[in-house]
């Protein structure tokens, strides 16, 4: 007897057969070193896991107090790397070369100032949006992520608020980046002309060598600040940032504009010292916009299930599991031209591979 299994090629609409993954409380998947049970987007190259926890007393490894959302980015580039004698690799290794391992990049956290009652969040694998809720004395915090599935790293997220009063809320929101692991790195953050900035180098590695890896991301803001943006450097902890508050009304949702660059040379392979990515995070930011970003995720996540779907309906188990992998496995899939991702894909914080 020979199974047969049947490739559907018909769009499935939103609430049909392709399933979504939910979220009721606290997330604890980041950081990690393996698939975090997280909300996940990504792109191949870049990728973001949400995490969230609602005691600011918690073991908590991340910039956010208690209640805030944490959106950890991180990117196939970001590599610290060592060879057999623990010496700086030479100019004529390729990109990533034996013993390597994954280094976390940063992120950004949302953290309205009212504390916040419950948190529930859902991942739309049909459409690759995030979404999450906070609920607080003042209303409802809603944000929604998506992200450009042809592009290194242009994203955007949208906060809105929701009742039950017409009041606007303050929001603070903190973008930072992971200042010290067991190798070091160095990094940087900054604020000017409504860009909320940082970047961050491998410091492993010596400036001549092509693994200087230098990665930036700029957050750039539509609305004015509320007071002067805060900087935050702390050799003691593992994070630098830079924080800002804004307001966020009913029915005027606020954007949060993302542009990630690096110095990876996607031709030769390797990175280039004298190239700072900086700038062009910060261009990447300002030329994006939510109707770009949204109308690249439409066409490419509708196409894409017209091709990979499946119907069990005898096997929800299997159904789920089908599609939840397909959308992994495409988020995580590193694109032609670029690093490859890592064990987990380009989500976690420290991939450690035991073999190479």
């Amino acid at each position: 007897m020979r199974a047969t299994l049947t490739l559907l090629t018909a769009s499935v609409a939103v609430g049909g057969t392709i399933p979504r993954g939910e979220w009721d409380g606290d997330i604890s998947g980041m950081p990690n070193a393996k698939l975090p049970q997280s909300p996940l987007l990504g792109n191949g190259y870049t990728g973001i896991a949400i995490d969230y926890r609602s005691n600011q007393t918690a073991n908590k490894i991340g910039p956010g107090n208690g209640g805030s959302v944490d959106f950890w980015v991180n990117t196939n580039t970001m590599w610290q790397c060592a060879n057999a004698t623990g010496t700086q690799h030479t100019s004529e290794e390729t990109f990533p070369p034996p013993r390597c391992e994954r280094m976390a990049f940063g992120g950004y956290s949302i953290r309205p100032f009212s504390s916040v009652s419950s948190f529930s969040a859902v991942e739309e694998i049909e459409t690759a949006t995030l979404h999450t809720n906070q609920s607080t004395a003042s209303g409802i915090l809603n944000t929604k992520t998506v992200m450009n599935p042809n592009e290194k790293g242009s994203f955007y997220t949208m906060m809105m608020s929701f009742g039950p009063s017409n009041e606007c809320q303050d929001v603070n929101i903190t973008v930072w980046v992971v200042s010290s692991t067991s190798i070091g790195s160095v990094s940087n953050v900054s604020f000017e002309d409504s860009i909320l900035q940082m970047n961050r180098r491998s410091s492993s590695h010596e400036e001549s060598s092509p693994y200087s890896v230098w990665t930036a991301l700029a957050l750039f803001l539509d609305v004015p600040t509320v007071g002067e943006p805060i900087i935050r450097r702390n050799a003691t902890s593992s994070f630098d940032e830079v924080s800002a508050v804004v307001s966020v009304c009913p029915g005027k949702p606020v954007t949060l504009m993302f542009g990630l660059a690096d110095n990876f040379n996607n031709e030769s392979n390797t990175v280039t010292n004298s190239f700072d990515p900086s700038q062009a995070a910060v261009s990447a930011a300002k030329k994006a916009s939510v109707a770009s970003i949204q109308s690249a995720s439409d066409s490419f996540w509708s196409s894409y299930w017209k091709v990979a779907t499946l119907d069990t309906p005898d096997f929800p188990n299997l159904n789920k599991g089908w599609y939840f992998a397909q959308y992994f496995t495409h988020c995580a899939l590193g694109r032609l031209g670029s690093p490859p991702s890592g064990l987990f894909g380009p989500w976690v914080s420290s991939d450690i591979p035991a073999w190479n």
